[in-house]
């Protein structure tokens, strides 16, 4: 018994260290470019009516892997520091402050376009 106990606190202890060094990845939803809008516009939601600022429209970039550095916007909405890019991401929890990371663009169709990995 005691040897089961150890084995498995082994395999915990070893999946926490694995765990904590291996960087996080999410799945990107969609690649926006920020479009300033003059001042004045507004938008409807279908609810209400605001003034707004810029809009986010989707698009493409090459495929590749990027060395970035990001910045959390709103829930699963990050900025790409240094361009007009905004990156969507799904089930993405992590607070980001110029944090350097690694955008890998697999397609620019579809339900998953690639992943966005933190580094820090």
């Amino acid at each position: 018994m005691r040897k089961i106990v150890t084995t498995m606190l082994f395999a915990v202890l070893a999946f926490s260290a694995y765990a904590t060094t291996d960087p996080e990845a999410y799945d990107i939803v969609e690649i926006y470019e920020r479009v300033d809008v003059p001042s004045g516009t507004k938008a409807s939601d279908g609810y209400s009516v605001e003034e707004i600022k810029y809009i986010y429209v989707p698009t493409t970039i090459d495929i590749g892997r990027y060395s970035i550095e990001v910045s959390k916007e709103d829930s699963n909405f990050y900025r790409v520091r240094g361009t007009d890019l905004y990156v969507e991401t799904r089930y993405c929890y992590e607070y980001a402050s110029y944090t350097d990371a690694i955008l890998v663009v697999e397609s620019n169709y579809g339900y998953d376009k690639g992943d966005l990995i933190f580094l820090d």
